[in-house]
C-alpha cells in the first residue's frame, strides 16, 4: 500500500478532519467547564443586581457591574441604562 493511493489520500484526509473536529470541540467544550465558564450554563437573573442604586454608584441593568450614578451607558458592556 503506497501513500501515492486514492484511497489513502481520502481516509487520511478523513482521519485529519476527524482529529481537527475532536480537537475544536475540546477546546469550545471541555477547557472552558474545567475553567469555570461552562457555555452550557444560562445567566441566573439572582446573581445580577438590577440597577440597584448605592451612594454615588449603581450596578448595570445587563451585567451588574459598578458604575458611576449618572452613567447613562454601562463601561464593561455597553448597555444603555434606563
Amino acid at each position: 500500500m503506497a501513500f501515492d493511493d486514492p484511497i489513502v489520500i481520502i481516509l487520511f484526509g478523513l482521519l485529519l478532519v476527524l482529529l481537527l473536529g475532536a480537537i475544536a470541540y475540546f477546546l469550545t467544550r471541555v477547557v472552558k467547564v474545567a475553567w469555570g465558564k461552562d457555555p452550557r450554563a444560562k445567566a441566573s437573573s439572582a446573581k445580577v443586581p438590577s440597577a440597584q442604586v448605592t451612594g454615588d454608584s449603581k450596578f448595570c441593568i445587563k451585567c451588574g457591574a459598578k458604575i458611576p450614578q449618572k452613567a447613562d451607558f454601562c463601561a464593561v458592556c455597553g448597555n444603555k441604562q434606563s
